[in-house]
C-alpha cells in the first residue's frame, strides 16, 4: 500500500504571504494547492488517493511530488519508493545547494498532471517546452505551455554524460503526442559573468559561455531526429534585473502574460521577450557565435566587446589564453592556453610534458624542444608573439615547500619542486590513521616509550614540514600478498602529488634521472635490488644534499637532493643486501590485512586535507638524534635483523652452524680459535666445499671487522662432571679470535638446553660490568669462578653477532 504523504491543502491569499511555500505558490501562479494533484492507488480494490504535487514539509521546505507519465507517481527505479524533490528554505540551506533528493535515486522529468493526461489521450502536442525547474514548468504548464521540467540544465538525458539520446519518457511523450518541435528554455543569465581582476585574475571567463553553448549543442545533438525541428530559447538579457527565470518573467509582465507566450510560440520569431535559435537549420558555428564565443582573427573579440564593462583594460583569461585591450592596438594575445607548456632556460626551450615510466606514473618532465618546431606549431599559425608568452628563467633549482609560502620562481630560477592543492581543513582522517597503524605497527622499541607508529607519523609529519630533512630508508615487506604495502606509496602520491614518483629498480639504474631525482618520495614497488651499483646508488642519494640532475635532452646540472626514499617488497630476507653497521634502513614487515575494501584509497585521498591539519598541529615524539633524525636504535627491528643476518652471506651462515655445535660441545661461555685452527674446522673430513685460510680470514675481517689477537687465553675442554677433574678450561697461548655463546645461541637456546651449565643472566651482567671474572656453573650445588682470563689489548674488536639483538651492553 503506498504511504499517504502529507496533503494538507492550502490556498494561498495574496494578502497574506506569510510563509515561503505561500509566496512561491503564489509566484507560480497556484491559489490553491488542492486542484493540482495526480492519483494515487492503494491496495484495496478501486481505493485511491489524491496526491497534491507541491506539499509544505514541517520546516518549511516544499516537497516536489513527481507524477507518473504513465499515471500515478513516479517510482525510483528498483524500488517501491516514490521520488521526491525538496526545494530547500533558505533558511535552512546550507552551502550552494537549493534541491534535495535521495542518493542514485536517478533522472526523472517533471511531467505536469496535464501532460500526463494529454498523454494518456494521445493528444496531438505541436511544440513541447523543456526547461530546468519545476516552479518554472509549472508557471509556463498554468499560462498555457504544454511544458515540461528537468533537474538540471543538463538533465534532458538518462544521466550519462556520454549519453547520446534524450530521457526515454521524453521519447516516449514525443511519439505518443506527434510532437513536431521540441524547445530548451534558458534564463536570461546564460552570458552573466562575475569578475574581480583583484581577487581572482586567473578566472577563466570563457567557463560559463562554453558551459551553455556546449548544453545547448548537446541538446541539439540528442534531440535531432527525433522531431521536426529542435530550438533553443532564453530570455532577454534586458529582463536580466528584473526577471532571471520563466516564473519571474511572468510576475513582471503579469499585466503581459498572454504577450510573453505569445511571443514565446513565435520560436524563430520571437523579438519582445525571447531571442529563439532554430538548431535545426542553424550550425555550430552560428550558435557559437550567439554564445559570443566566435573567435575572429584569433580573438574573442565579440566576448570582450559583449563585457567590456567588466573587463576594461584588465588583462582576462579566456580559454587558458591571454588577452587584453590596448588603447590604439585593440584586442592583443599576451599569452596562448599552451604557453603554460613551454619554459625557457638560459638559452634553451622546454616543453613540461607528462610520460608515463615503468609502473605506469605519469611524471612530470622538462623536454627540451627546438625552436624551429615551436615556431612552426604556433608562430606560423597565426601567434606571432607566441615566443613572446613565454617564461624565461635563468636556471633551475629544486626548493621544497609544502605551505603557502610555496614560490615557483626563485631569483629568476625555476622551481622542480610542485606546490600542493590540498584545501587543509580540520576533520576526521580514520581511515588513514587505521591504515598507517597497519603499517608502522605498535611495537614498542628503545625504551619502550616510543612505538613504530610515533617513528612512522614523524616521518610523515617531517616529510610534509620539513621537506629537506634526510629521512631513513624505510623498506616495509611480507612474502604474502593483501597486505597494502604498494598501497602506502600510492597514499604518499596522493598526499605529495606531483613531488612523489613510484619507479623501479631500472630507473634507478638509468643513466638519465630527471624524471625522479628532484622528487620529495622515491617509492620502488616490488624491488629485489641484487645489483651493487643499484644499492650503493639508494645509500649514497640517501644521504647527498646535492645530486647531478641528468636528463635525455639537457646537460647535467647540479640541483639539491632530499628523496625519501620507500621500498616494498614480497622478499622478507633477500630483497636487499643490508651490512651489519647499516644505519640508514627502517625495516617494517606489514601484516596481511583482514578484509580487502577495493575504495581504500579512494577513501584516504578524501581524508587527506584533514590529515594534512592534523599533522600541521601535531607535536613530534622525537628529538632529533642523527643525521636521519631518529636514534639508530630505535630503527632496530626484527625485520631488519632478519635481513642483516641473511645480508652476511655464504661464510656467516656456516660460521654460525660450526660455533653452534661447539658451543652445544664445551658447553661453555667463550671459545677462542686461531686461524689454522677455524681453517681445519671449516676443512673436515668429508666437508663438500673447501676454503682457504686466505679467505677464512678476509671474511672474518670484511664481514664482522674481526682480528686475531695474540694472548693468553683459557680454551674450554670437553668436560664429564663426574671426572674428578673440575678444571674446565687449559690455557692456550697464541694470536686468536673471540666467539661468544650470546652471539651464536638465543636466550632460550641458552636458557633451556644449556641451563645447567651455563648461567645466561651472570654472563650478559659480568659482559656489561666488564668483568674479568665469569661465573660457570658445574653442577646444581657448585659454582666455581674461572681463572682470570688474560689481559685484553685496548684496541681488541668486538664479537660476533648472530642472535639478531643489539649490543645490550650499549644503552640507548
Amino acid at each position: 500500500m503506498a504511504p499517504r504523504k502529507n496533503n494538507a491543502p492550502q490556498e494561498v491569499d495574496p494578502a497574506q504571504l506569510d510563509t515561503y511555500f505561500k509566496k512561491r505558490m503564489y509566484e507560480i501562479g497556484i491559489t490553491n494547492t488542492a486542484e493540482h494533484f495526480f492519483k494515487v492507488d492503494v491496495d484495496f480494490p478501486g481505493t485511491s488517493y489524491k496526491q497534491q504535487i507541491f506539499t509544505e514539509a514541517k520546516n518549511g521546505n516544499i516537497e516536489i511530488h513527481y507524477p507518473s507519465l504513465y499515471g500515478g507517481p513516479e517510482y525510483i527505479p528498483d524500488s517501491e519508493r516514490e521520488f521526491l524533490r525538496t526545494r530547500i528554505h533558505p533558511e535552512n540551506q546550507q552551502g550552494d545547494y537549493k534541491y534535495l533528493q535521495e542518493a542514485k535515486s536517478g533522472i526523472h522529468i517533471f511531467f505536469p498532471h496535464g501532460i500526463v493526461e494529454k498523454f494518456s489521450k494521445k493528444k496531438k502536442i505541436k511544440t513541447l517546452f523543456v526547461i530546468e525547474g519545476e516552479f518554472k514548468c509549472f508557471a509556463g504548464y498554468l499560462n498555457g505551455l504544454d511544458i515540461i521540467g528537468i533537474g538540471g540544465k543538463d538533465l534532458f538525458t538518462d544521466g550519462d554524460k556520454e549519453s547520446k539520446d534524450l530521457h526515454p519518457d521524453i521519447q516516449k511523450l514525443i511519439s505518443v503526442c506527434d510532437v513536431e518541435n521540441l524547445v530548451l528554455i534558458l534564463d536570461a543569465d546564460l552570458f552573466n559573468v562575475t569578475w574581480n581582476p583583484e581577487e581572482d585574475p586567473n578566472k577563466d571567463l570563457s567557463h560559463r559561455h562554453y558551459q551553455f553553448f556546449n548544453t545547448v549543442n548537446r541538446f541539439r545533438e540528442v534531440s535531432k531526429g527525433k522531431v521536426k525541428d529542435v530550438y533553443f530559447s532564453h530570455i532577454k538579457e534586458d529582463y536580466l534585473d528584473q526577471a532571471k527565470g520563466l516564473d519571474d518573467l511572468l510576475i513582471y509582465a503579469k499585466d503581459k502574460k498572454q504577450q510573453v507566450i505569445e511571443d514565446l510560440l513565435k520560436l524563430r520569431s520571437s523579438r519582445v521577450f525571447f531571442h529563439t535559435l532554430n538548431l535545426s537549420a542553424d550550425t555550430v558555428l552560428k550558435v557559437k557565435e550567439h554564445f559570443k564565443s566566435k573567435f575572429d582573427g584569433g580573438k574573442p573579440a565579440a566576448f570582450y566587446a559583449y563585457h567590456k564593462d567588466i573587463i576594461g583594460e584588465h588583462e582576462f583569461n579566456f580559454l587558458g589564453r591571454r588577452y587584453q585591450y590596448v588603447k590604439e592596438k585593440g584586442l592583443e594575445l599576451t599569452k596562448h592556453q599552451d604557453s603554460f607548456k613551454f619554459v625557457r632556460i638560459g638559452v634553451k626551450y622546454f616543453k613540461i610534458i607528462h610520460v608515463p615510466n615503468s609502473k605506469n606514473i605519469l611524471e612530470k618532465s622538462l623536454t627540451e624542444w627546438s625552436k624551429p618546431e615551436i615556431k612552426m606549431d604556433y608562430v606560423d599559425k597565426g601567434f606571432p608573439n607566441f615566443f613572446d608568452t613565454i617564461e624565461k628563467y635563468d636556471a633551475v633549482c629544486n626548493v621544497p615547500d609544502n605551505t603557502e609560502n610555496y614560490k615557483q620562481v626563485i631569483m629568476d630560477c625555476y622551481n622542480l619542486y610542485q606546490p600542493l592543492d590540498h584545501e587543509i581543513t580540520e576533520g576526521s582522517w580514520l581511515t588513514i590513521e587505521g591504515y598507517l597503524r597497519h603499517v608502522f605497527g605498535n611495537t614498542p622499541v628503545g625504551d619502550g616509550s616510543t612505538t613504530t607508529y610515533d617513528i612512522g607519523m614523524d616521518c610523515m609529519q617531517l616529510k610534509y614540514l620539513q621537506p629537506t630533512q634526510k629521512l631513513p630508508i624505510v623498506c616495509l615487506v611480507n612474502k604474502q600478498r593483501n597486505t597494502g604495502k604498494s598501497t602506502f606509496l600510492f597514499l604518499l602520491r596522493e598526499i605529495f602529488k606531483e613531488n612523489a614518483t613510484i619507479i623501479g629498480t631500472q630507473e634507478i639504474n638509468d643513466q638519465f634521472n630527471d624524471d625522479w631525482v628532484t622528487k620529495a618520495v622515491i617509492g620502488i614497488d616490488e624491488g629485489f635490488i641484487e645489483k651493487k651499483v643499484v644499492l650503493e646508488r639508494i645509500k649514497s642519494q640517501s644521504t647527498n644534499d646535492k645530486v647531478k640532475l641528468r636528463g635525455m635532452y639537457a646537460g647535467r646540472k647540479d640541483v639539491s637532493f632530499f628523496g625519501w626514499f620507500v621500498l616494498t617488497s614480497n622478499d622478507e630476507e633477500n630483497f636487499i643486501p643490508i651490512d651489519k653497521e647499516e644505519i640508514r634502513f627502517w625495516v617494517l614487515k606489514v601484516p596481511a590485512l583482514q578484509g580487502d575494501d577495493p575504495d581504500l584509497l579512494k577513501k584516504m585521498t578524501a581524508e587527506i586535507p584533514a590529515f594534512l591539519h592534523y599533522l600541521r598541529n601535531r607535536e613530534l615524539k622525537h628529538e632529533k638524534k642523527g643525521r636521519f633524525w631518529f636514534h639508530k636504535d630505535l630503527l632496530v627491528t626484527d625485520a631488519l635483523l632478519k635481513i642483516k643476518e641473511k645480508s652476511k652471506g655464504w661464510f656467516a651462515a656456516e660460521l654460525k652452524e660450526v660455533m653452534q655445535e661447539l658451543f652445544f660441545r664445551y658447553k661453555y661461555h667463550t671459545l677462542y680459535y686461531t686461524l689454522t685452527e677455524l681453517h681445519n674446522l671449516f676443512n673436515s673430513p668429508g666437508a663438500p666445499v673447501k676454503y682457504r685460510q686466505a679467505d677464512i680470514k678476509n671474511q672474518l675481517k670484511e664481514k664482522f671487522d674481526l682480528a686475531p689477537k695474540l694472548g693468553r687465553y683459557h680454551q674450554p675442554v670437553e668436560w664429564d662432571p663426574k671426572s674428578p677433574n673440575l678444571k674446565r678450561t687449559e690455557e692456550k697461548l697464541g694470536r686468536c679470535y673471540e666467539f661468544r655463546i650470546e652471539n651464536f645461541l638465543t636466550e632460550s637456546e641458552i636458557r633451556e638446553e644449556l641451563s645447567e651449565w651455563i648461567d645466561f643472566d651472570g654472563i650478559i651482567k659480568a659482559r656489561s660490568d666488564k668483568q674479568v671474572v665469569i661465573p660457570i656453573k658445574l653442577d646444581e650445588t657448585q659454582i666455581l669462578e674461572e681463572e682470570k682470563p688474560p689481559e685484553e689489548p685496548e684496541d681488541r674488536q668486538g664479537a660476533i653477532d648472530f642472535t639478531n639483538k643489539p649490543d645490550e651492553s650499549k644503552p640507548f
